[in-house]
């Protein structure tokens, strides 16, 4: 088995999260007997995984929003200088 990098790049974490998520639902619904769905550690550990995951999407999500205001106001900026410098000559 690999072990999981310990320098990890936010997108890679929430990927790894949502990854490791997906592989346990497909295992406890592939499970006949439902002994994995019964382990309540497991349950709990994925609950936490979840949780985490969600917060890092949402955090990811908004930066990426900030990132792009910041572009435009930017874009604005340059474009009132355009503008007054056109203005002004």
């Amino acid at each position: 088995m690999k072990r999981v990098a310990t320098k990890l790049r936010v997108t890679e974490a929430d990927t790894l999260s949502d990854t490791l998520i997906r592989i346990y639902k497909d295992a406890v619904s592939a499970a006949p007997d439902g002994l994995l769905a019964k382990d309540a550690n497991l349950a709990a550990m994925v609950a936490d995984v979840e949780k985490f995951s969600a917060d890092i999407t949402t955090a990811i999500k908004r930066d990426k929003v900030s990132l792009s205001l910041e572009n435009k106001e930017q874009i604005n900026e340059i474009l009132d200088r355009q503008i007054n410098k056109a203005n002004n000559a």
